[in-house]
């Protein structure tokens, strides 16, 4: 409920009701107010209800599944997330990008190594972990 007890689309409806009905009020709704309501005239003046939103065209979805890791290496613990390649745009010179892991840390990522599908999550965390040893704790 909206504040004045009546539903919005109901209130809608009364308050339009009082702008025809108020004596000396213009026969019809001020186009802003009759746009808003999904009332619209067509060209031989004849009222009908406004078509519905068009949508933009669907784009098809990745099946790529993000994975986390969390390693702890040296008494701390990281956080690593897999994050899907993307094509290149040859019109902006971007390069492609093969899927990778990223360290995660403080709202910002490093890329750590490409991702493979079906790695052993033992061959991931000492990957991860001599990679810390060369770029972290170097």
């Amino acid at each position: 409920m909206a504040p004045g007890g009546l539903p919005a689309s109901r209130r809608d409806a009364v308050g339009l009701l009082g702008i025809l009905l108020t004596p000396g009020a213009p026969a019809e709704p001020a186009p802003r107010e009759a746009r808003r309501l999904g009332i619209l005239n067509d060209a031989s003046g004849t009222r009908r209800a406004a078509a519905p939103p068009s949508f933009p065209p669907r784009i098809p979805m990745s099946s790529y599944k993000v994975e986390q890791r969390r390693l702890t290496h040296r008494g701390r613990e990281f956080h690593f997330v897999s994050y899907e390649g993307q094509p290149g745009n040859v019109a902006r010179q971007v390069a492609a990008t093969v899927p990778t892991w990223f360290l995660m840390n403080g709202g910002k990522r490093w890329p750590v190594v490409p991702h493979m599908l079906g790695q052993a999550p033992g061959d991931l965390d000492r990957l991860f972990a001599d990679w810390l040893e060369s770029h972290v704790f170097a």
